[in-house]
């Protein structure tokens, strides 16, 4: 067939770096008649190109087709563009690639093969995307690194998704930060009095020294700054809970 992608000059030099192969529209009969594909397949180094530099667009849909139907042992491949489109803050293409794929277990298998997906939706901010990746099986508690998604919108000012986050069972406390006291020290550097009222909520502990910065609780901290507003959330805070444990 002719070449689809000729003139696509980004497309065409990053097609593919082992064997060839045809791609052809499948036949929803017998899909493998309609598709020659290898082990090194150019649709799927295409797509990956693609979501890395945000051509979606250049990407015809039965490449997609192919993808999340037929190769079940490439969820992770699927998991990297997936995650590429999230990064891209692409709210379509990351649903398109999911929806394509039928099984409810493999769609959740390729949100969690892949952490940053759920990471990079949240820290952009795209809280219709968060929702419908928690609703196809993310795990809110998936390490990204040493974080996890909450602290990727709490870090870039989503309040909105911070709390959509935690109302999903989200935990502030991480591998990098076992006591939420890093990511409350960043809200209140950023003067966000309101993320800092949800991490308080959400089980971040104030009262927690950073020992590798300052040693400073994020009382103490938040006196330095001259952040008064938080101070006076963060003297509210522990009053609501002294006078919770007295009852």
């Amino acid at each position: 067939m002719k070449n689809r992608f000729e003139g696509v000059g980004w497309l065409k030099k990053r097609r593919d770096v082992g064997r060839r192969s045809k791609l052809t529209k499948p036949n929803p009969k017998n899909p493998k008649t309609s598709i020659k594909w290898t082990s090194d397949s150019v649709g799927i180094t295409l797509l990956n190109n693609a979501s890395d530099e945000g051509h979606f667009h250049l990407i015809p849909m039965h490449v997609y087709s192919f993808i999340a139907l037929y190769c079940r042992s490439w969820i992770r491949k699927r998991a990297w563009a997936l995650e590429n489109a999230c990064k891209l803050g692409d709210d379509d293409q990351a649903k398109t690639i999911l929806n394509l794929v039928e099984d409810a277990n493999e769609r959740q298998e390729t949100i969690n093969a892949n952490s940053g997906s759920l990471y990079w939706a949240s820290a952009n901010g795209h809280d219709g995307l968060v929702t419908f990746l928690i609703d196809q099986g993310a795990n809110v508690n998936l390490a990204y690194g040493r974080v996890r998604a909450v602290h990727g919108a709490a870090d870039n000012g989503h309040a909105h998704v911070v709390r959509l986050l935690l109302d999903k069972g989200a935990s502030v406390k991480a591998g990098g930060d076992p006591e939420g006291a890093k990511v409350l020290r960043r809200a209140i550097k950023n003067g966000r009095g309101d993320i800092v009222r949800l991490l308080l909520e959400g089980g971040a502990n104030m009262d927690a020294k950073i020992e590798e910065e300052d040693a400073k609780t994020s009382m103490e901290f938040a006196q330095e700054s001259g952040r008064h507003e938080i101070e006076r959330i963060l003297v509210e805070h522990r009053l609501k809970n002294q006078q919770s444990t007295a009852f």
